[in-house]
């Protein structure tokens, strides 16, 4: 049976999503009265592209990954997205349907916000209209960089740009040396992330691992010097 929080739970976690912690209280209180909680296991899809889009998701704890399908059966990384981002909010302000599959990576707890009931309250919201689209503009940034990244950097090169990005995101201090990324991850995601096969990119960790420039210690891969996993990025 889903979990009902209570309306002064949604409103503590609304004030930690990046797009509603600068809203007034008023404000706050009207849009957790249309927010409800759920609970996603790990690896669980949340809907496929091609779908109706009718729901904002806010992802309060856990991460998503956002994909599609290649024509051939490969799966093409589009974006994560982690604890306090929002996703699906394209289809759900143009009306059409999903651009692409999203899916859990781990457990993750979330709000969702019906479409009719979102829209409404924008209107009412000039602030956070423009917070959207302030945040639209940023993922299409992000998309642009990524599609230059793919074109103009080798494997490698993608490969140590999302290491590096890892660290920002999930870098926590190894006991034993370095900075391990608290982020379990098979290599097979890795090569999806990079656009590349899991054989290639097994070979890419093979030789960052002989340099030293990181390292595998339970389950987990560290980076041991990040200035050279930096000028490798750059390839």
């Amino acid at each position: 049976m889903a979990r009902v929080l209570r309306q002064d739970e949604i409103i503590t976690l609304l004030k930690k999503v990046s797009l509603f912690e600068e809203l007034p209280e008023k404000a706050l209180v009207e849009l957790a009265t249309y927010c409800r909680y759920r609970e996603f296991g790990t690896k669980e899809t949340l809907f496929h592209e091609g779908d109706d889009g009718h729901m904002l998701y806010i992802l309060i704890s856990g991460q998503v990954s956002i994909q599609r399908v290649s024509e051939r059966g490969e799966v093409v990384h589009i974006a994560t997205r982690g604890e306090g981002e929002q996703f699906g909010e394209l289809s759900l302000l143009d009306g059409k349907t999903r651009t692409a599959d999203v899916v859990t990576e781990e457990v993750c707890r979330v709000l969702t916000l019906s479409r009719e009931p979102f829209l409404e309250w924008l209107e009412r919201s000039p602030e956070i209209a423009r917070q959207l689209l302030a945040s639209l503009a940023s993922r299409l940034r992000e998309a642009t960089d990524r599609t230059f990244q793919y074109r103009s950097h080798s494997v490698m090169g993608r490969l140590c740009t999302e290491m590096l990005e890892w660290v920002i995101k999930h870098g926590v201090a190894d006991p034993a040396g370095g900075v391990r990324i608290a982020l379990k991850m098979t290599q097979q995601q890795m090569a999806e992330r990079v656009g590349a096969d899991r054989a290639t990119v097994n070979r890419m960790l093979s030789t960052l691992k002989s340099m030293g420039a990181i390292d595998r210690r339970d389950g987990f891969w560290i980076v041991l010097k990040p200035d050279r996993v930096k000028r490798y990025s750059e390839e």
